[in-house]
C-alpha cells in the first residue's frame, strides 16, 4: 500500500489514501502512508487533496496518530495552502491533549486572515486544552 501511496498516478495515490484511512488495525503501516503527504507540500508536484485524504485518515485515528503530530504543525504555516491548514488544524483537534505541542502555532491561527482557518484553530484549541487542565 505505500507504494501505491507514491503512485505516480494522482487518482490512484488518493484512493490508496482513502483505504489508509479506512485501515484502523494496522495504525502503524497506515500512519507511514499518510505522512508521505504532509511532508511534501513545499516540493514540486505536491497534491493538495492527497493531503486532504492524509488529514482524514489521521483525523479517524485521534490520539494514536501523534507520531504526526510534528508533520501537521510544520503545516500550519503554509501561506500557499490555505484548505491544508484548515485541515491541518482540524487533524490536530482530533487528537485532544496528544496535540500539546500544536498549542503555540495553533494560538497564532486564531488571527489568521481566513475565518474558516481561525474557526477550525479556535475548535482544535479547545479540544487540545480540554483534558490538559
Amino acid at each position: 500500500m505505500k507504494r501505491v501511496v507514491k503512485d505516480p498516478d494522482p487518482l490512484v495515490r488518493r484512493r490508496a489514501m482513502f483505504a489508509l484511512a479506512q485501515m484502523s488495525s494496522d495504525l502503524k503501516y497506515a500512519l507511514a502512508g499518510t505522512l508521505e503527504p504532509l511532508r511534501r507540500m513545499d516540493q514540486p508536484g505536491f497534491d493538495r487533496r492527497l493531503f486532504y485524504r492524509a488529514t482524514f485518515a489521521l483525523e479517524r485515528f485521534g490520539p494514536q496518530a501523534q507520531a504526526a503530530v510534528p508533520d501537521l504543525i510544520a503545516s500550519l504555516t503554509s501561506e500557499k495552502f490555505v484548505g491544508c491548514v484548515y485541515f491541518a488544524a482540524e487533524a490536530l483537534g482530533r487528537m485532544g491533549p496528544a496535540a500539546e505541542s500544536a498549542i503555540p502555532e495553533l494560538s497564532m491561527l486564531t488571527n489568521h486572515t481566513h475565518n474558516a482557518v481561525q474557526d477550525a484553530a479556535n475548535l482544535a484549541l479547545r479540544q487540545v486544552k480540554r483534558k490538559i487542565r
